[in-house]
């Protein structure tokens, strides 16, 4: 099983578009051959922060999931939406 926590950080003036984009992830993630969990979480005390927690059957899974149209989508808008590169973190 592979576990992750990917932490991003929105530029300020584009929270709520942040917000928007990653807020359709989830549905569509857990829908995946070898998804076994993928939720959103918000910072509580930072707007700009949002987090996901992932749970993967296996790196072809991940793999697979890291080649989706969404998360093409969003590479692409990195610039224009987040404040800093993402911060991913594998867990045990």
């Amino acid at each position: 099983m592979i576990i992750l926590a990917v932490k991003i950080r929105s530029k300020p003036n584009q929270i709520e578009n942040t917000a928007r984009l990653l807020g359709s992830f989830p549905a569509k993630a857990n829908q995946e051959p070898g998804c076994l969990q993928y939720e959103l979480f918000r910072g509580a005390k930072d707007p700009q922060l949002f987090y996901f927690f992932e749970k993967w059957e296996d790196q072809a899974a991940l793999d697979k999931h890291n080649t989706q149209g969404y998360l093409k989508e969003f590479h692409s808008r990195f610039e224009e939406l987040l404040d800093c590169p993402n911060e991913v973190l594998f867990l045990s």
